[in-house]
């Protein structure tokens, strides 16, 4: 009999397309007709194993969970799992699983990649040849230009990208700090989270969203940034209050931001912010690179294939 796969990305990548039919797997993939929760929940009762949805859009709560009787484990093709109750899903005794730190260094690297941008003013520059300038001498008046060696590094998260993230940093002759509420980092020191966020050059915002952390960085804690600090967020729409930094970054009180999500997706932004040069946008691709798509869809086949097999599964979150 065939192993059952609903498919609920919106606009699935060739190489998912590949890993939810495994070779040597009798596997019938099943879409959706409609994006939709009704459509949703009209096909979770014929199905054995459920491939999350990347865009956010349908939740798999207790209601999902009660209709997919058969379901034998929900695999989200992502990190982050905010759109699925992991405990309505372990009470049916059915696993949930994400793709572990299949991401993690894209996502680390890409903060690097920001953190100089906005250090070294690269935009900036680019734009001054573009336009036929030669700021040469007059950088350190207009952009502000300084190393990362030396500079205070606070990273909110402890998980798969924070720990990355703290060692990396540290490699490169920072004074790394971290703020998680459970876990532990050996590399770094643990502070506070108003301390952290008070006394750091650069903070990155890497922690997961849960009802916890939702509102976690809000105007307060924005404003309690040092006047030269830069935030980079890679968390979660919805952690940082982000029109609070960018208040204050077009107010010249911070010195820049990077920002890969947002509350919505895609945003609405301000003119005045789009017209920033020390604001950093980008469409939620910190964690995307070939290997890392490489790294996700080979964890959703295997997992797949585990199912198929009997063998365990990996990276699964509500045991």
């Amino acid at each position: 009999m065939s192993l059952r796969v609903l498919l609920l990305p919106p606009n699935p990548s060739a190489a998912l397309l590949e890993a939810v039919a495994p070779k040597g797997i009798d596997v019938e993939v099943t879409r959706l007709s409609e994006h939709t929760p009704d459509a949703l929940r009209d096909a979770l009762p014929n199905c054995d194993i459920i491939v999350g949805d990347w865009s956010g859009q349908l939740r798999l709560g207790d209601t999902e969970a009660a209709l997919a009787r058969d379901a034998a484990l929900v695999q989200q093709p992502t990190a982050g799992v905010e759109t699925i109750d992991l405990d309505a899903w372990a009470r049916r005794g059915v696993p949930v699983a994400n793709i572990g730190p299949a991401n993690s260094w894209s996502v680390t690297e890409w903060c690097l990649g920001a953190t100089m941008n906005l250090l070294r003013s690269y935009r900036w520059a680019d734009a001054e040849v573009r336009n036929g300038r030669w700021p040469q001498l007059d950088i350190l008046e207009h952009a502000r230009p300084r190393e990362l060696r030396g500079s205070r590094v606070g990273v909110v998260g402890a998980g798969q990208v924070g720990s990355r993230l703290c060692g990396m940093y540290s490699a490169l002759g920072c004074d790394v700090s971290y703020w998680s509420p459970r876990s532990r980092i050996a590399e770094a020191a643990w502070r506070s989270l108003p301390e952290l966020l008070s006394t750091s050059d650069l903070v990155i915002i890497a922690i997961a969203r849960t009802p916890d952390t939702l509102g976690l960085v809000d105007r307060a804690a924005v404003a309690a940034l040092p006047v030269d600090a830069i935030l980079i967020d890679v968390s979660r729409g919805g952690i940082v209050d982000q029109e609070a930094v960018l208040g204050r970054v077009r107010d010249r009180t911070m010195a820049g931001a990077a920002l890969d999500v947002f509350g919505t997706e895609p945003p609405q932004l301000d003119p005045q912010v789009i017209a920033e040069q020390n604001v950093l946008f980008s469409p939620h691709v910190a964690g995307v690179t070939g290997n890392s798509v490489a790294a996700q869809v080979g964890t959703v086949r295997d997992n797949i294939v585990a199912v198929a097999t009997g063998k365990p599964l990996v990276h699964v979150l509500n045991r």
